[in-house]
């Protein structure tokens, strides 16, 4: 059996355990790339979501870190796997914990960026939590939008010009936070894509009158 399969087998609900697993799980990642096996890598994807889906935060970051070393070593192998699983992802941009968003941003940012991913298809996945029914996620999933945006420039027009309608409808979100990062991202897509946007949007009447 590959090492990580190993480590997988030892998988507790313990979060003390899962913490001392994660950290050889990372130490073996120093070392030795993943396995090209299919079973095993959605069985370890499935690990580290089931972690970042927990109630300890600690765990929770420590998966978000193993996902970010996965990535660096083998993100030739992991790639799809981590696509297969973006809404669980995206899910995380409302933790309790902001260091948890946080690295979930940064994460995602990460994975469009890398060059074994496709960031088309990562916005086009994400895309779903502009419109979820939790403020932070829609907020997570904006700042995600701009990381690559800004990596990406005009390689992902066609994706942003897709969700500039639901961006402009958090123009008049309930949620203040959510309101000024509408804004600011908005912002951010006319200077990366042009004046054109600005006159699409007024074009199409996209952003509503204020309730």
């Amino acid at each position: 059996m590959s090492w990580l399969g190993e480590l997988l087998e030892q998988n507790s609900s313990d979060p003390r355990e899962r913490l001392e697993l994660g950290q050889q799980i990372l130490s073996q990642l120093q070392i030795s790339k993943l396995s090209s096996d299919s079973t095993l890598l959605n069985d370890f994807c499935d690990l580290v979501v089931q972690w970042l889906s927990g109630s300890n935060y600690k765990v929770a970051l420590l998966a978000v870190e193993i996902i970010d070393v996965a990535i660096e070593v083998s993100a030739d192998v992991i790639t799809p796997y981590l696509l297969d699983r973006v809404t669980a992802l995206v899910e995380r941009l409302g933790d309790s914990k902001q260091n948890v968003r946080e690295a979930m941003v940064q994460l995602l940012a990460a994975l469009a960026n890398t060059p074994h991913c496709n960031p088309q298809t990562v916005l086009e996945r994400i895309s779903f939590g502009l419109n979820h029914r939790q403020w932070l996620v829609r907020i997570g999933t904006m700042h995600v939008t701009r990381m690559i945006l800004e990596h990406q420039g005009r390689f992902v027009e066609p994706q942003i010009h897709r969700m500039i309608p639901a961006i402009c409808n958090l123009i008049v979100d309930p949620n203040i936070d959510v309101r000024e990062i509408a804004a600011n991202t908005l912002i951010v897509i006319f200077w990366h894509l042009g004046e054109n946007v600005l006159a699409s949007i007024r074009k199409r009447q996209l952003i509503p009158e204020p309730k």
